[in-house]
């Protein structure tokens, strides 16, 4: 299951909902930015997960509105949503970010060029944890695992910039 299934999928299990709903929860929990959501792909996801059998839907007519589809988990997207996240909380990952990548294969550009990008991707995380002081301050009444996540990736991302340092001067 990839990422945005299973993000997806996680939404819908909050409780029956239709895709501009799940498009306004990617919005609110910051999900936008670190796996690229748009509509488009709220929509062919949902599909897919329909066809797979973890989600349902339903048209629901509305009074002097259109109708809209709404989504539901099914048993079977229960069992699959209840078995990847005890996979995601056991289980650390090795994948490679996009960084480490870079920095792996920085030999076939010059030091200056190196150096350059690693600037701006210090630059990008300077504006990220801007914007994560910015959710903590204005989602004050965020508790529990909203705001241990908003902290996580503030951490997260103080940490990488303290390294990129240092990556910086042993380049």
């Amino acid at each position: 299951m990839t990422s945005l299934e299973l993000i997806i999928l996680g939404i819908v299990s909050e409780g029956a909902t239709h895709a501009y709903n799940i498009e306004k929860k990617v919005e609110e929990k910051g999900i936008r930015e670190r796996f690229n959501i748009g509509f488009s792909t709220i929509y062919s996801v949902l599909k897919k997960l329909e066809k797979e059998g973890l989600v349902v839907s339903e048209v629901v007519r509305q009074e002097a509105l259109p109708a809209k589809k709404v989504y539901s988990l099914s048993h079977e997207g229960q069992r699959v949503l209840r078995e990847e996240i005890k996979k995601l909380l056991s289980l650390p990952t090795s994948d490679l970010s996009g960084i480490e990548l870079g920095l792996m294969f920085s030999g076939a550009l010059d030091k200056e060029e190196v150096i350059e990008s690693v600037n701006i991707y210090i630059g990008e995380i300077n504006r990220l944890i801007k914007e994560c002081y910015r959710s903590l301050t204005e989602l004050r009444d965020v508790k529990g695992i909203e705001r241990l996540l908003l902290n996580r990736r503030l951490a997260f991302l103080q940490t990488e910039k303290k390294w990129l340092s240092e990556v910086i001067t042993f380049i």
